[in-house]
């Protein structure tokens, strides 16, 4: 075997290292000793560059499926495409500032990075970002195990179920990525096909655990309840049960929106004795700036992040308003909230449906109820992390879902098959 040979047969693991390396890095954006927020954008960059250069050089050409695999791509991005194309509108018109407009280039970014990275790598990717996730976890345990010692993992069980309580790890994106690697090694792959799955399933409860949100197993119950009630039923069943889910969010987004600008909703939370840790306070301010009326246009993209930022620093310096389906509103307006849960909740669904199958339409409605539910409380929708686990998961299982043929049988969603088009997609580098 020659040199060139030898490197050219490992220059796949090279690159997976590379990015496995890279994603740990990114993934943990900053820490108070070690400031490095931007270098998480770089690496998108990096990644999106590499994959465009690939794409136009045809390595990587995708072999009998193609066709299958830009659609849902494209089709993924188009939220994001729609809140940045309708901000410009804004700018343009001069009710936005382009000042927070500019940090939607980043978010845009960094949801086109999946796109990237699953065109470069394929079903790896997210086996890939588990293992990066991993690195992250291990880093942040180690640090905050050399500030506060080993009291901090008590303190961080001790906080599960305590709303009061500070838990030292529960800030760290890795925290919300163990819940969603949790649902998918759990629901979406076989032990058949992923050599000791239980590995995957206990390091995804170990995370889940030190960084416990509330929000986050609030998350994972709904979704098992979908799919296990979508798999007990029969195909066209299954098919109305997960399209209604979807829509039963969009109207619980709506009737959420119109809770707070009538004020039944914040009474409700207060009555109820829910802690929900100064959340309500940002979601007042914003509620007063803005109006609940179909002729409201938005305040333009990121604005509830730079108010907040601006004017409530005596809280600490908030600068996320902790409910992203209020933060939509606020931003793209009444029209714009109703087209945006549309292609969320209807027009892609419809399309996947359509195109991908069974399979693909459930995992696109128990991931997207995953994230909805989390929206109501968090940030995610600018989350690096969280985004980029989203779109992986959705396009894996649309891809795998598409080479297969169509099986109704309960159980876990395979990733493998003996077909051509499903090798192609399954093993790296597409050639």
């Amino acid at each position: 075997m020659t040199a060139t040979e030898f490197i050219s047969k490992r220059q796949f693991d090279l690159n997976a290292i590379i990015f496995i390396v890279s994603m740990a890095i990114a993934l943990r954006y900053n820490r108070e000793s070690i400031i490095i927020r931007n270098v998480g954008y770089v690496f998108d960059l990096f990644w999106i560059a590499l994959a465009a250069i690939t794409l136009l050089r045809g390595r990587n050409r995708i072999s009998g499926n193609s066709s299958d695999y830009k659609p849902i791509a494209l089709r993924l991005m188009l939220p994001k495409i729609f809140i940045w194309t309708y901000g410009i509108v804004l700018v343009i018109v001069g009710l936005a500032d382009i000042e927070a407009l500019s940090t939607g280039f980043t978010v845009l970014a960094t949801f086109v990075l999946p796109i990237s990275a699953l065109y470069l790598f394929r079903s790896k990717t997210v086996d890939y970002v588990f293992w990066a996730n991993l690195i992250t976890f291990l880093f942040e345990v180690c640090m905050i195990l050399m500030q506060s010692g080993p009291s901090a993992l008590l303190t961080a069980v001790a906080s599960i179920g305590t709303a009061d309580a500070v838990n030292p790890f529960e800030h760290y994106s890795w925290t919300f990525l163990s819940a969603f690697f949790f649902v998918y090694y759990t629901y979406f792959v076989n032990d058949k096909e992923l050599k000791y799955r239980w590995v995957y399933q206990a390091i995804s409860i170990v995370m889940f655990v030190l960084g416990f949100k509330r929000i986050l197993l609030a998350a994972v119950i709904v979704v098992a309840i979908i799919f296990v009630a979508a798999n007990r039923m029969q195909k066209k069943n299954g098919i109305m049960l997960l399209r209604a889910v979807l829509v039963m969010i969009g109207i619980g987004c709506i009737l959420m929106v119109w809770g707070l600008y009538d004020g039944w909703l914040f009474d409700l939370l207060n009555s109820s004795g829910i802690n929900m840790m100064g959340r309500t306070i940002y979601w007042r301010h914003i509620v007063n700036l803005t109006e609940f009326d179909i002729t409201y246009l938005g305040n333009g993209v990121n604005w509830t992040y730079q108010w907040l930022a601006d004017n409530l620093y005596y809280l600490g310096g908030a600068g996320a308003l902790h409910n992203d389906i209020l933060k939509m509103y606020a931003e793209i307006g009444f029209v714009g909230f109703l087209i945006w849960l549309y292609l969320f909740l209807w027009s892609i669904p419809s399309f996947i449906q359509k195109k991908y199958g069974y399979r693909a339409l459930k995992a696109y409605a128990v991931f997207t109820a995953m994230i909805f539910v989390i929206y109501a409380t968090d940030n995610v929708d600018t989350y690096y992390g969280p985004q980029f686990l989203y779109i992986s998961f959705i396009v894996t299982q649309a891809m795998l879902s598409k080479a297969q043929e169509d099986d109704v049988a309960p159980g876990p969603v395979r990733r493998a098959s003996n077909s051509a088009s499903l090798s192609t997609f399954k093993h790296g580098v597409i050639r």
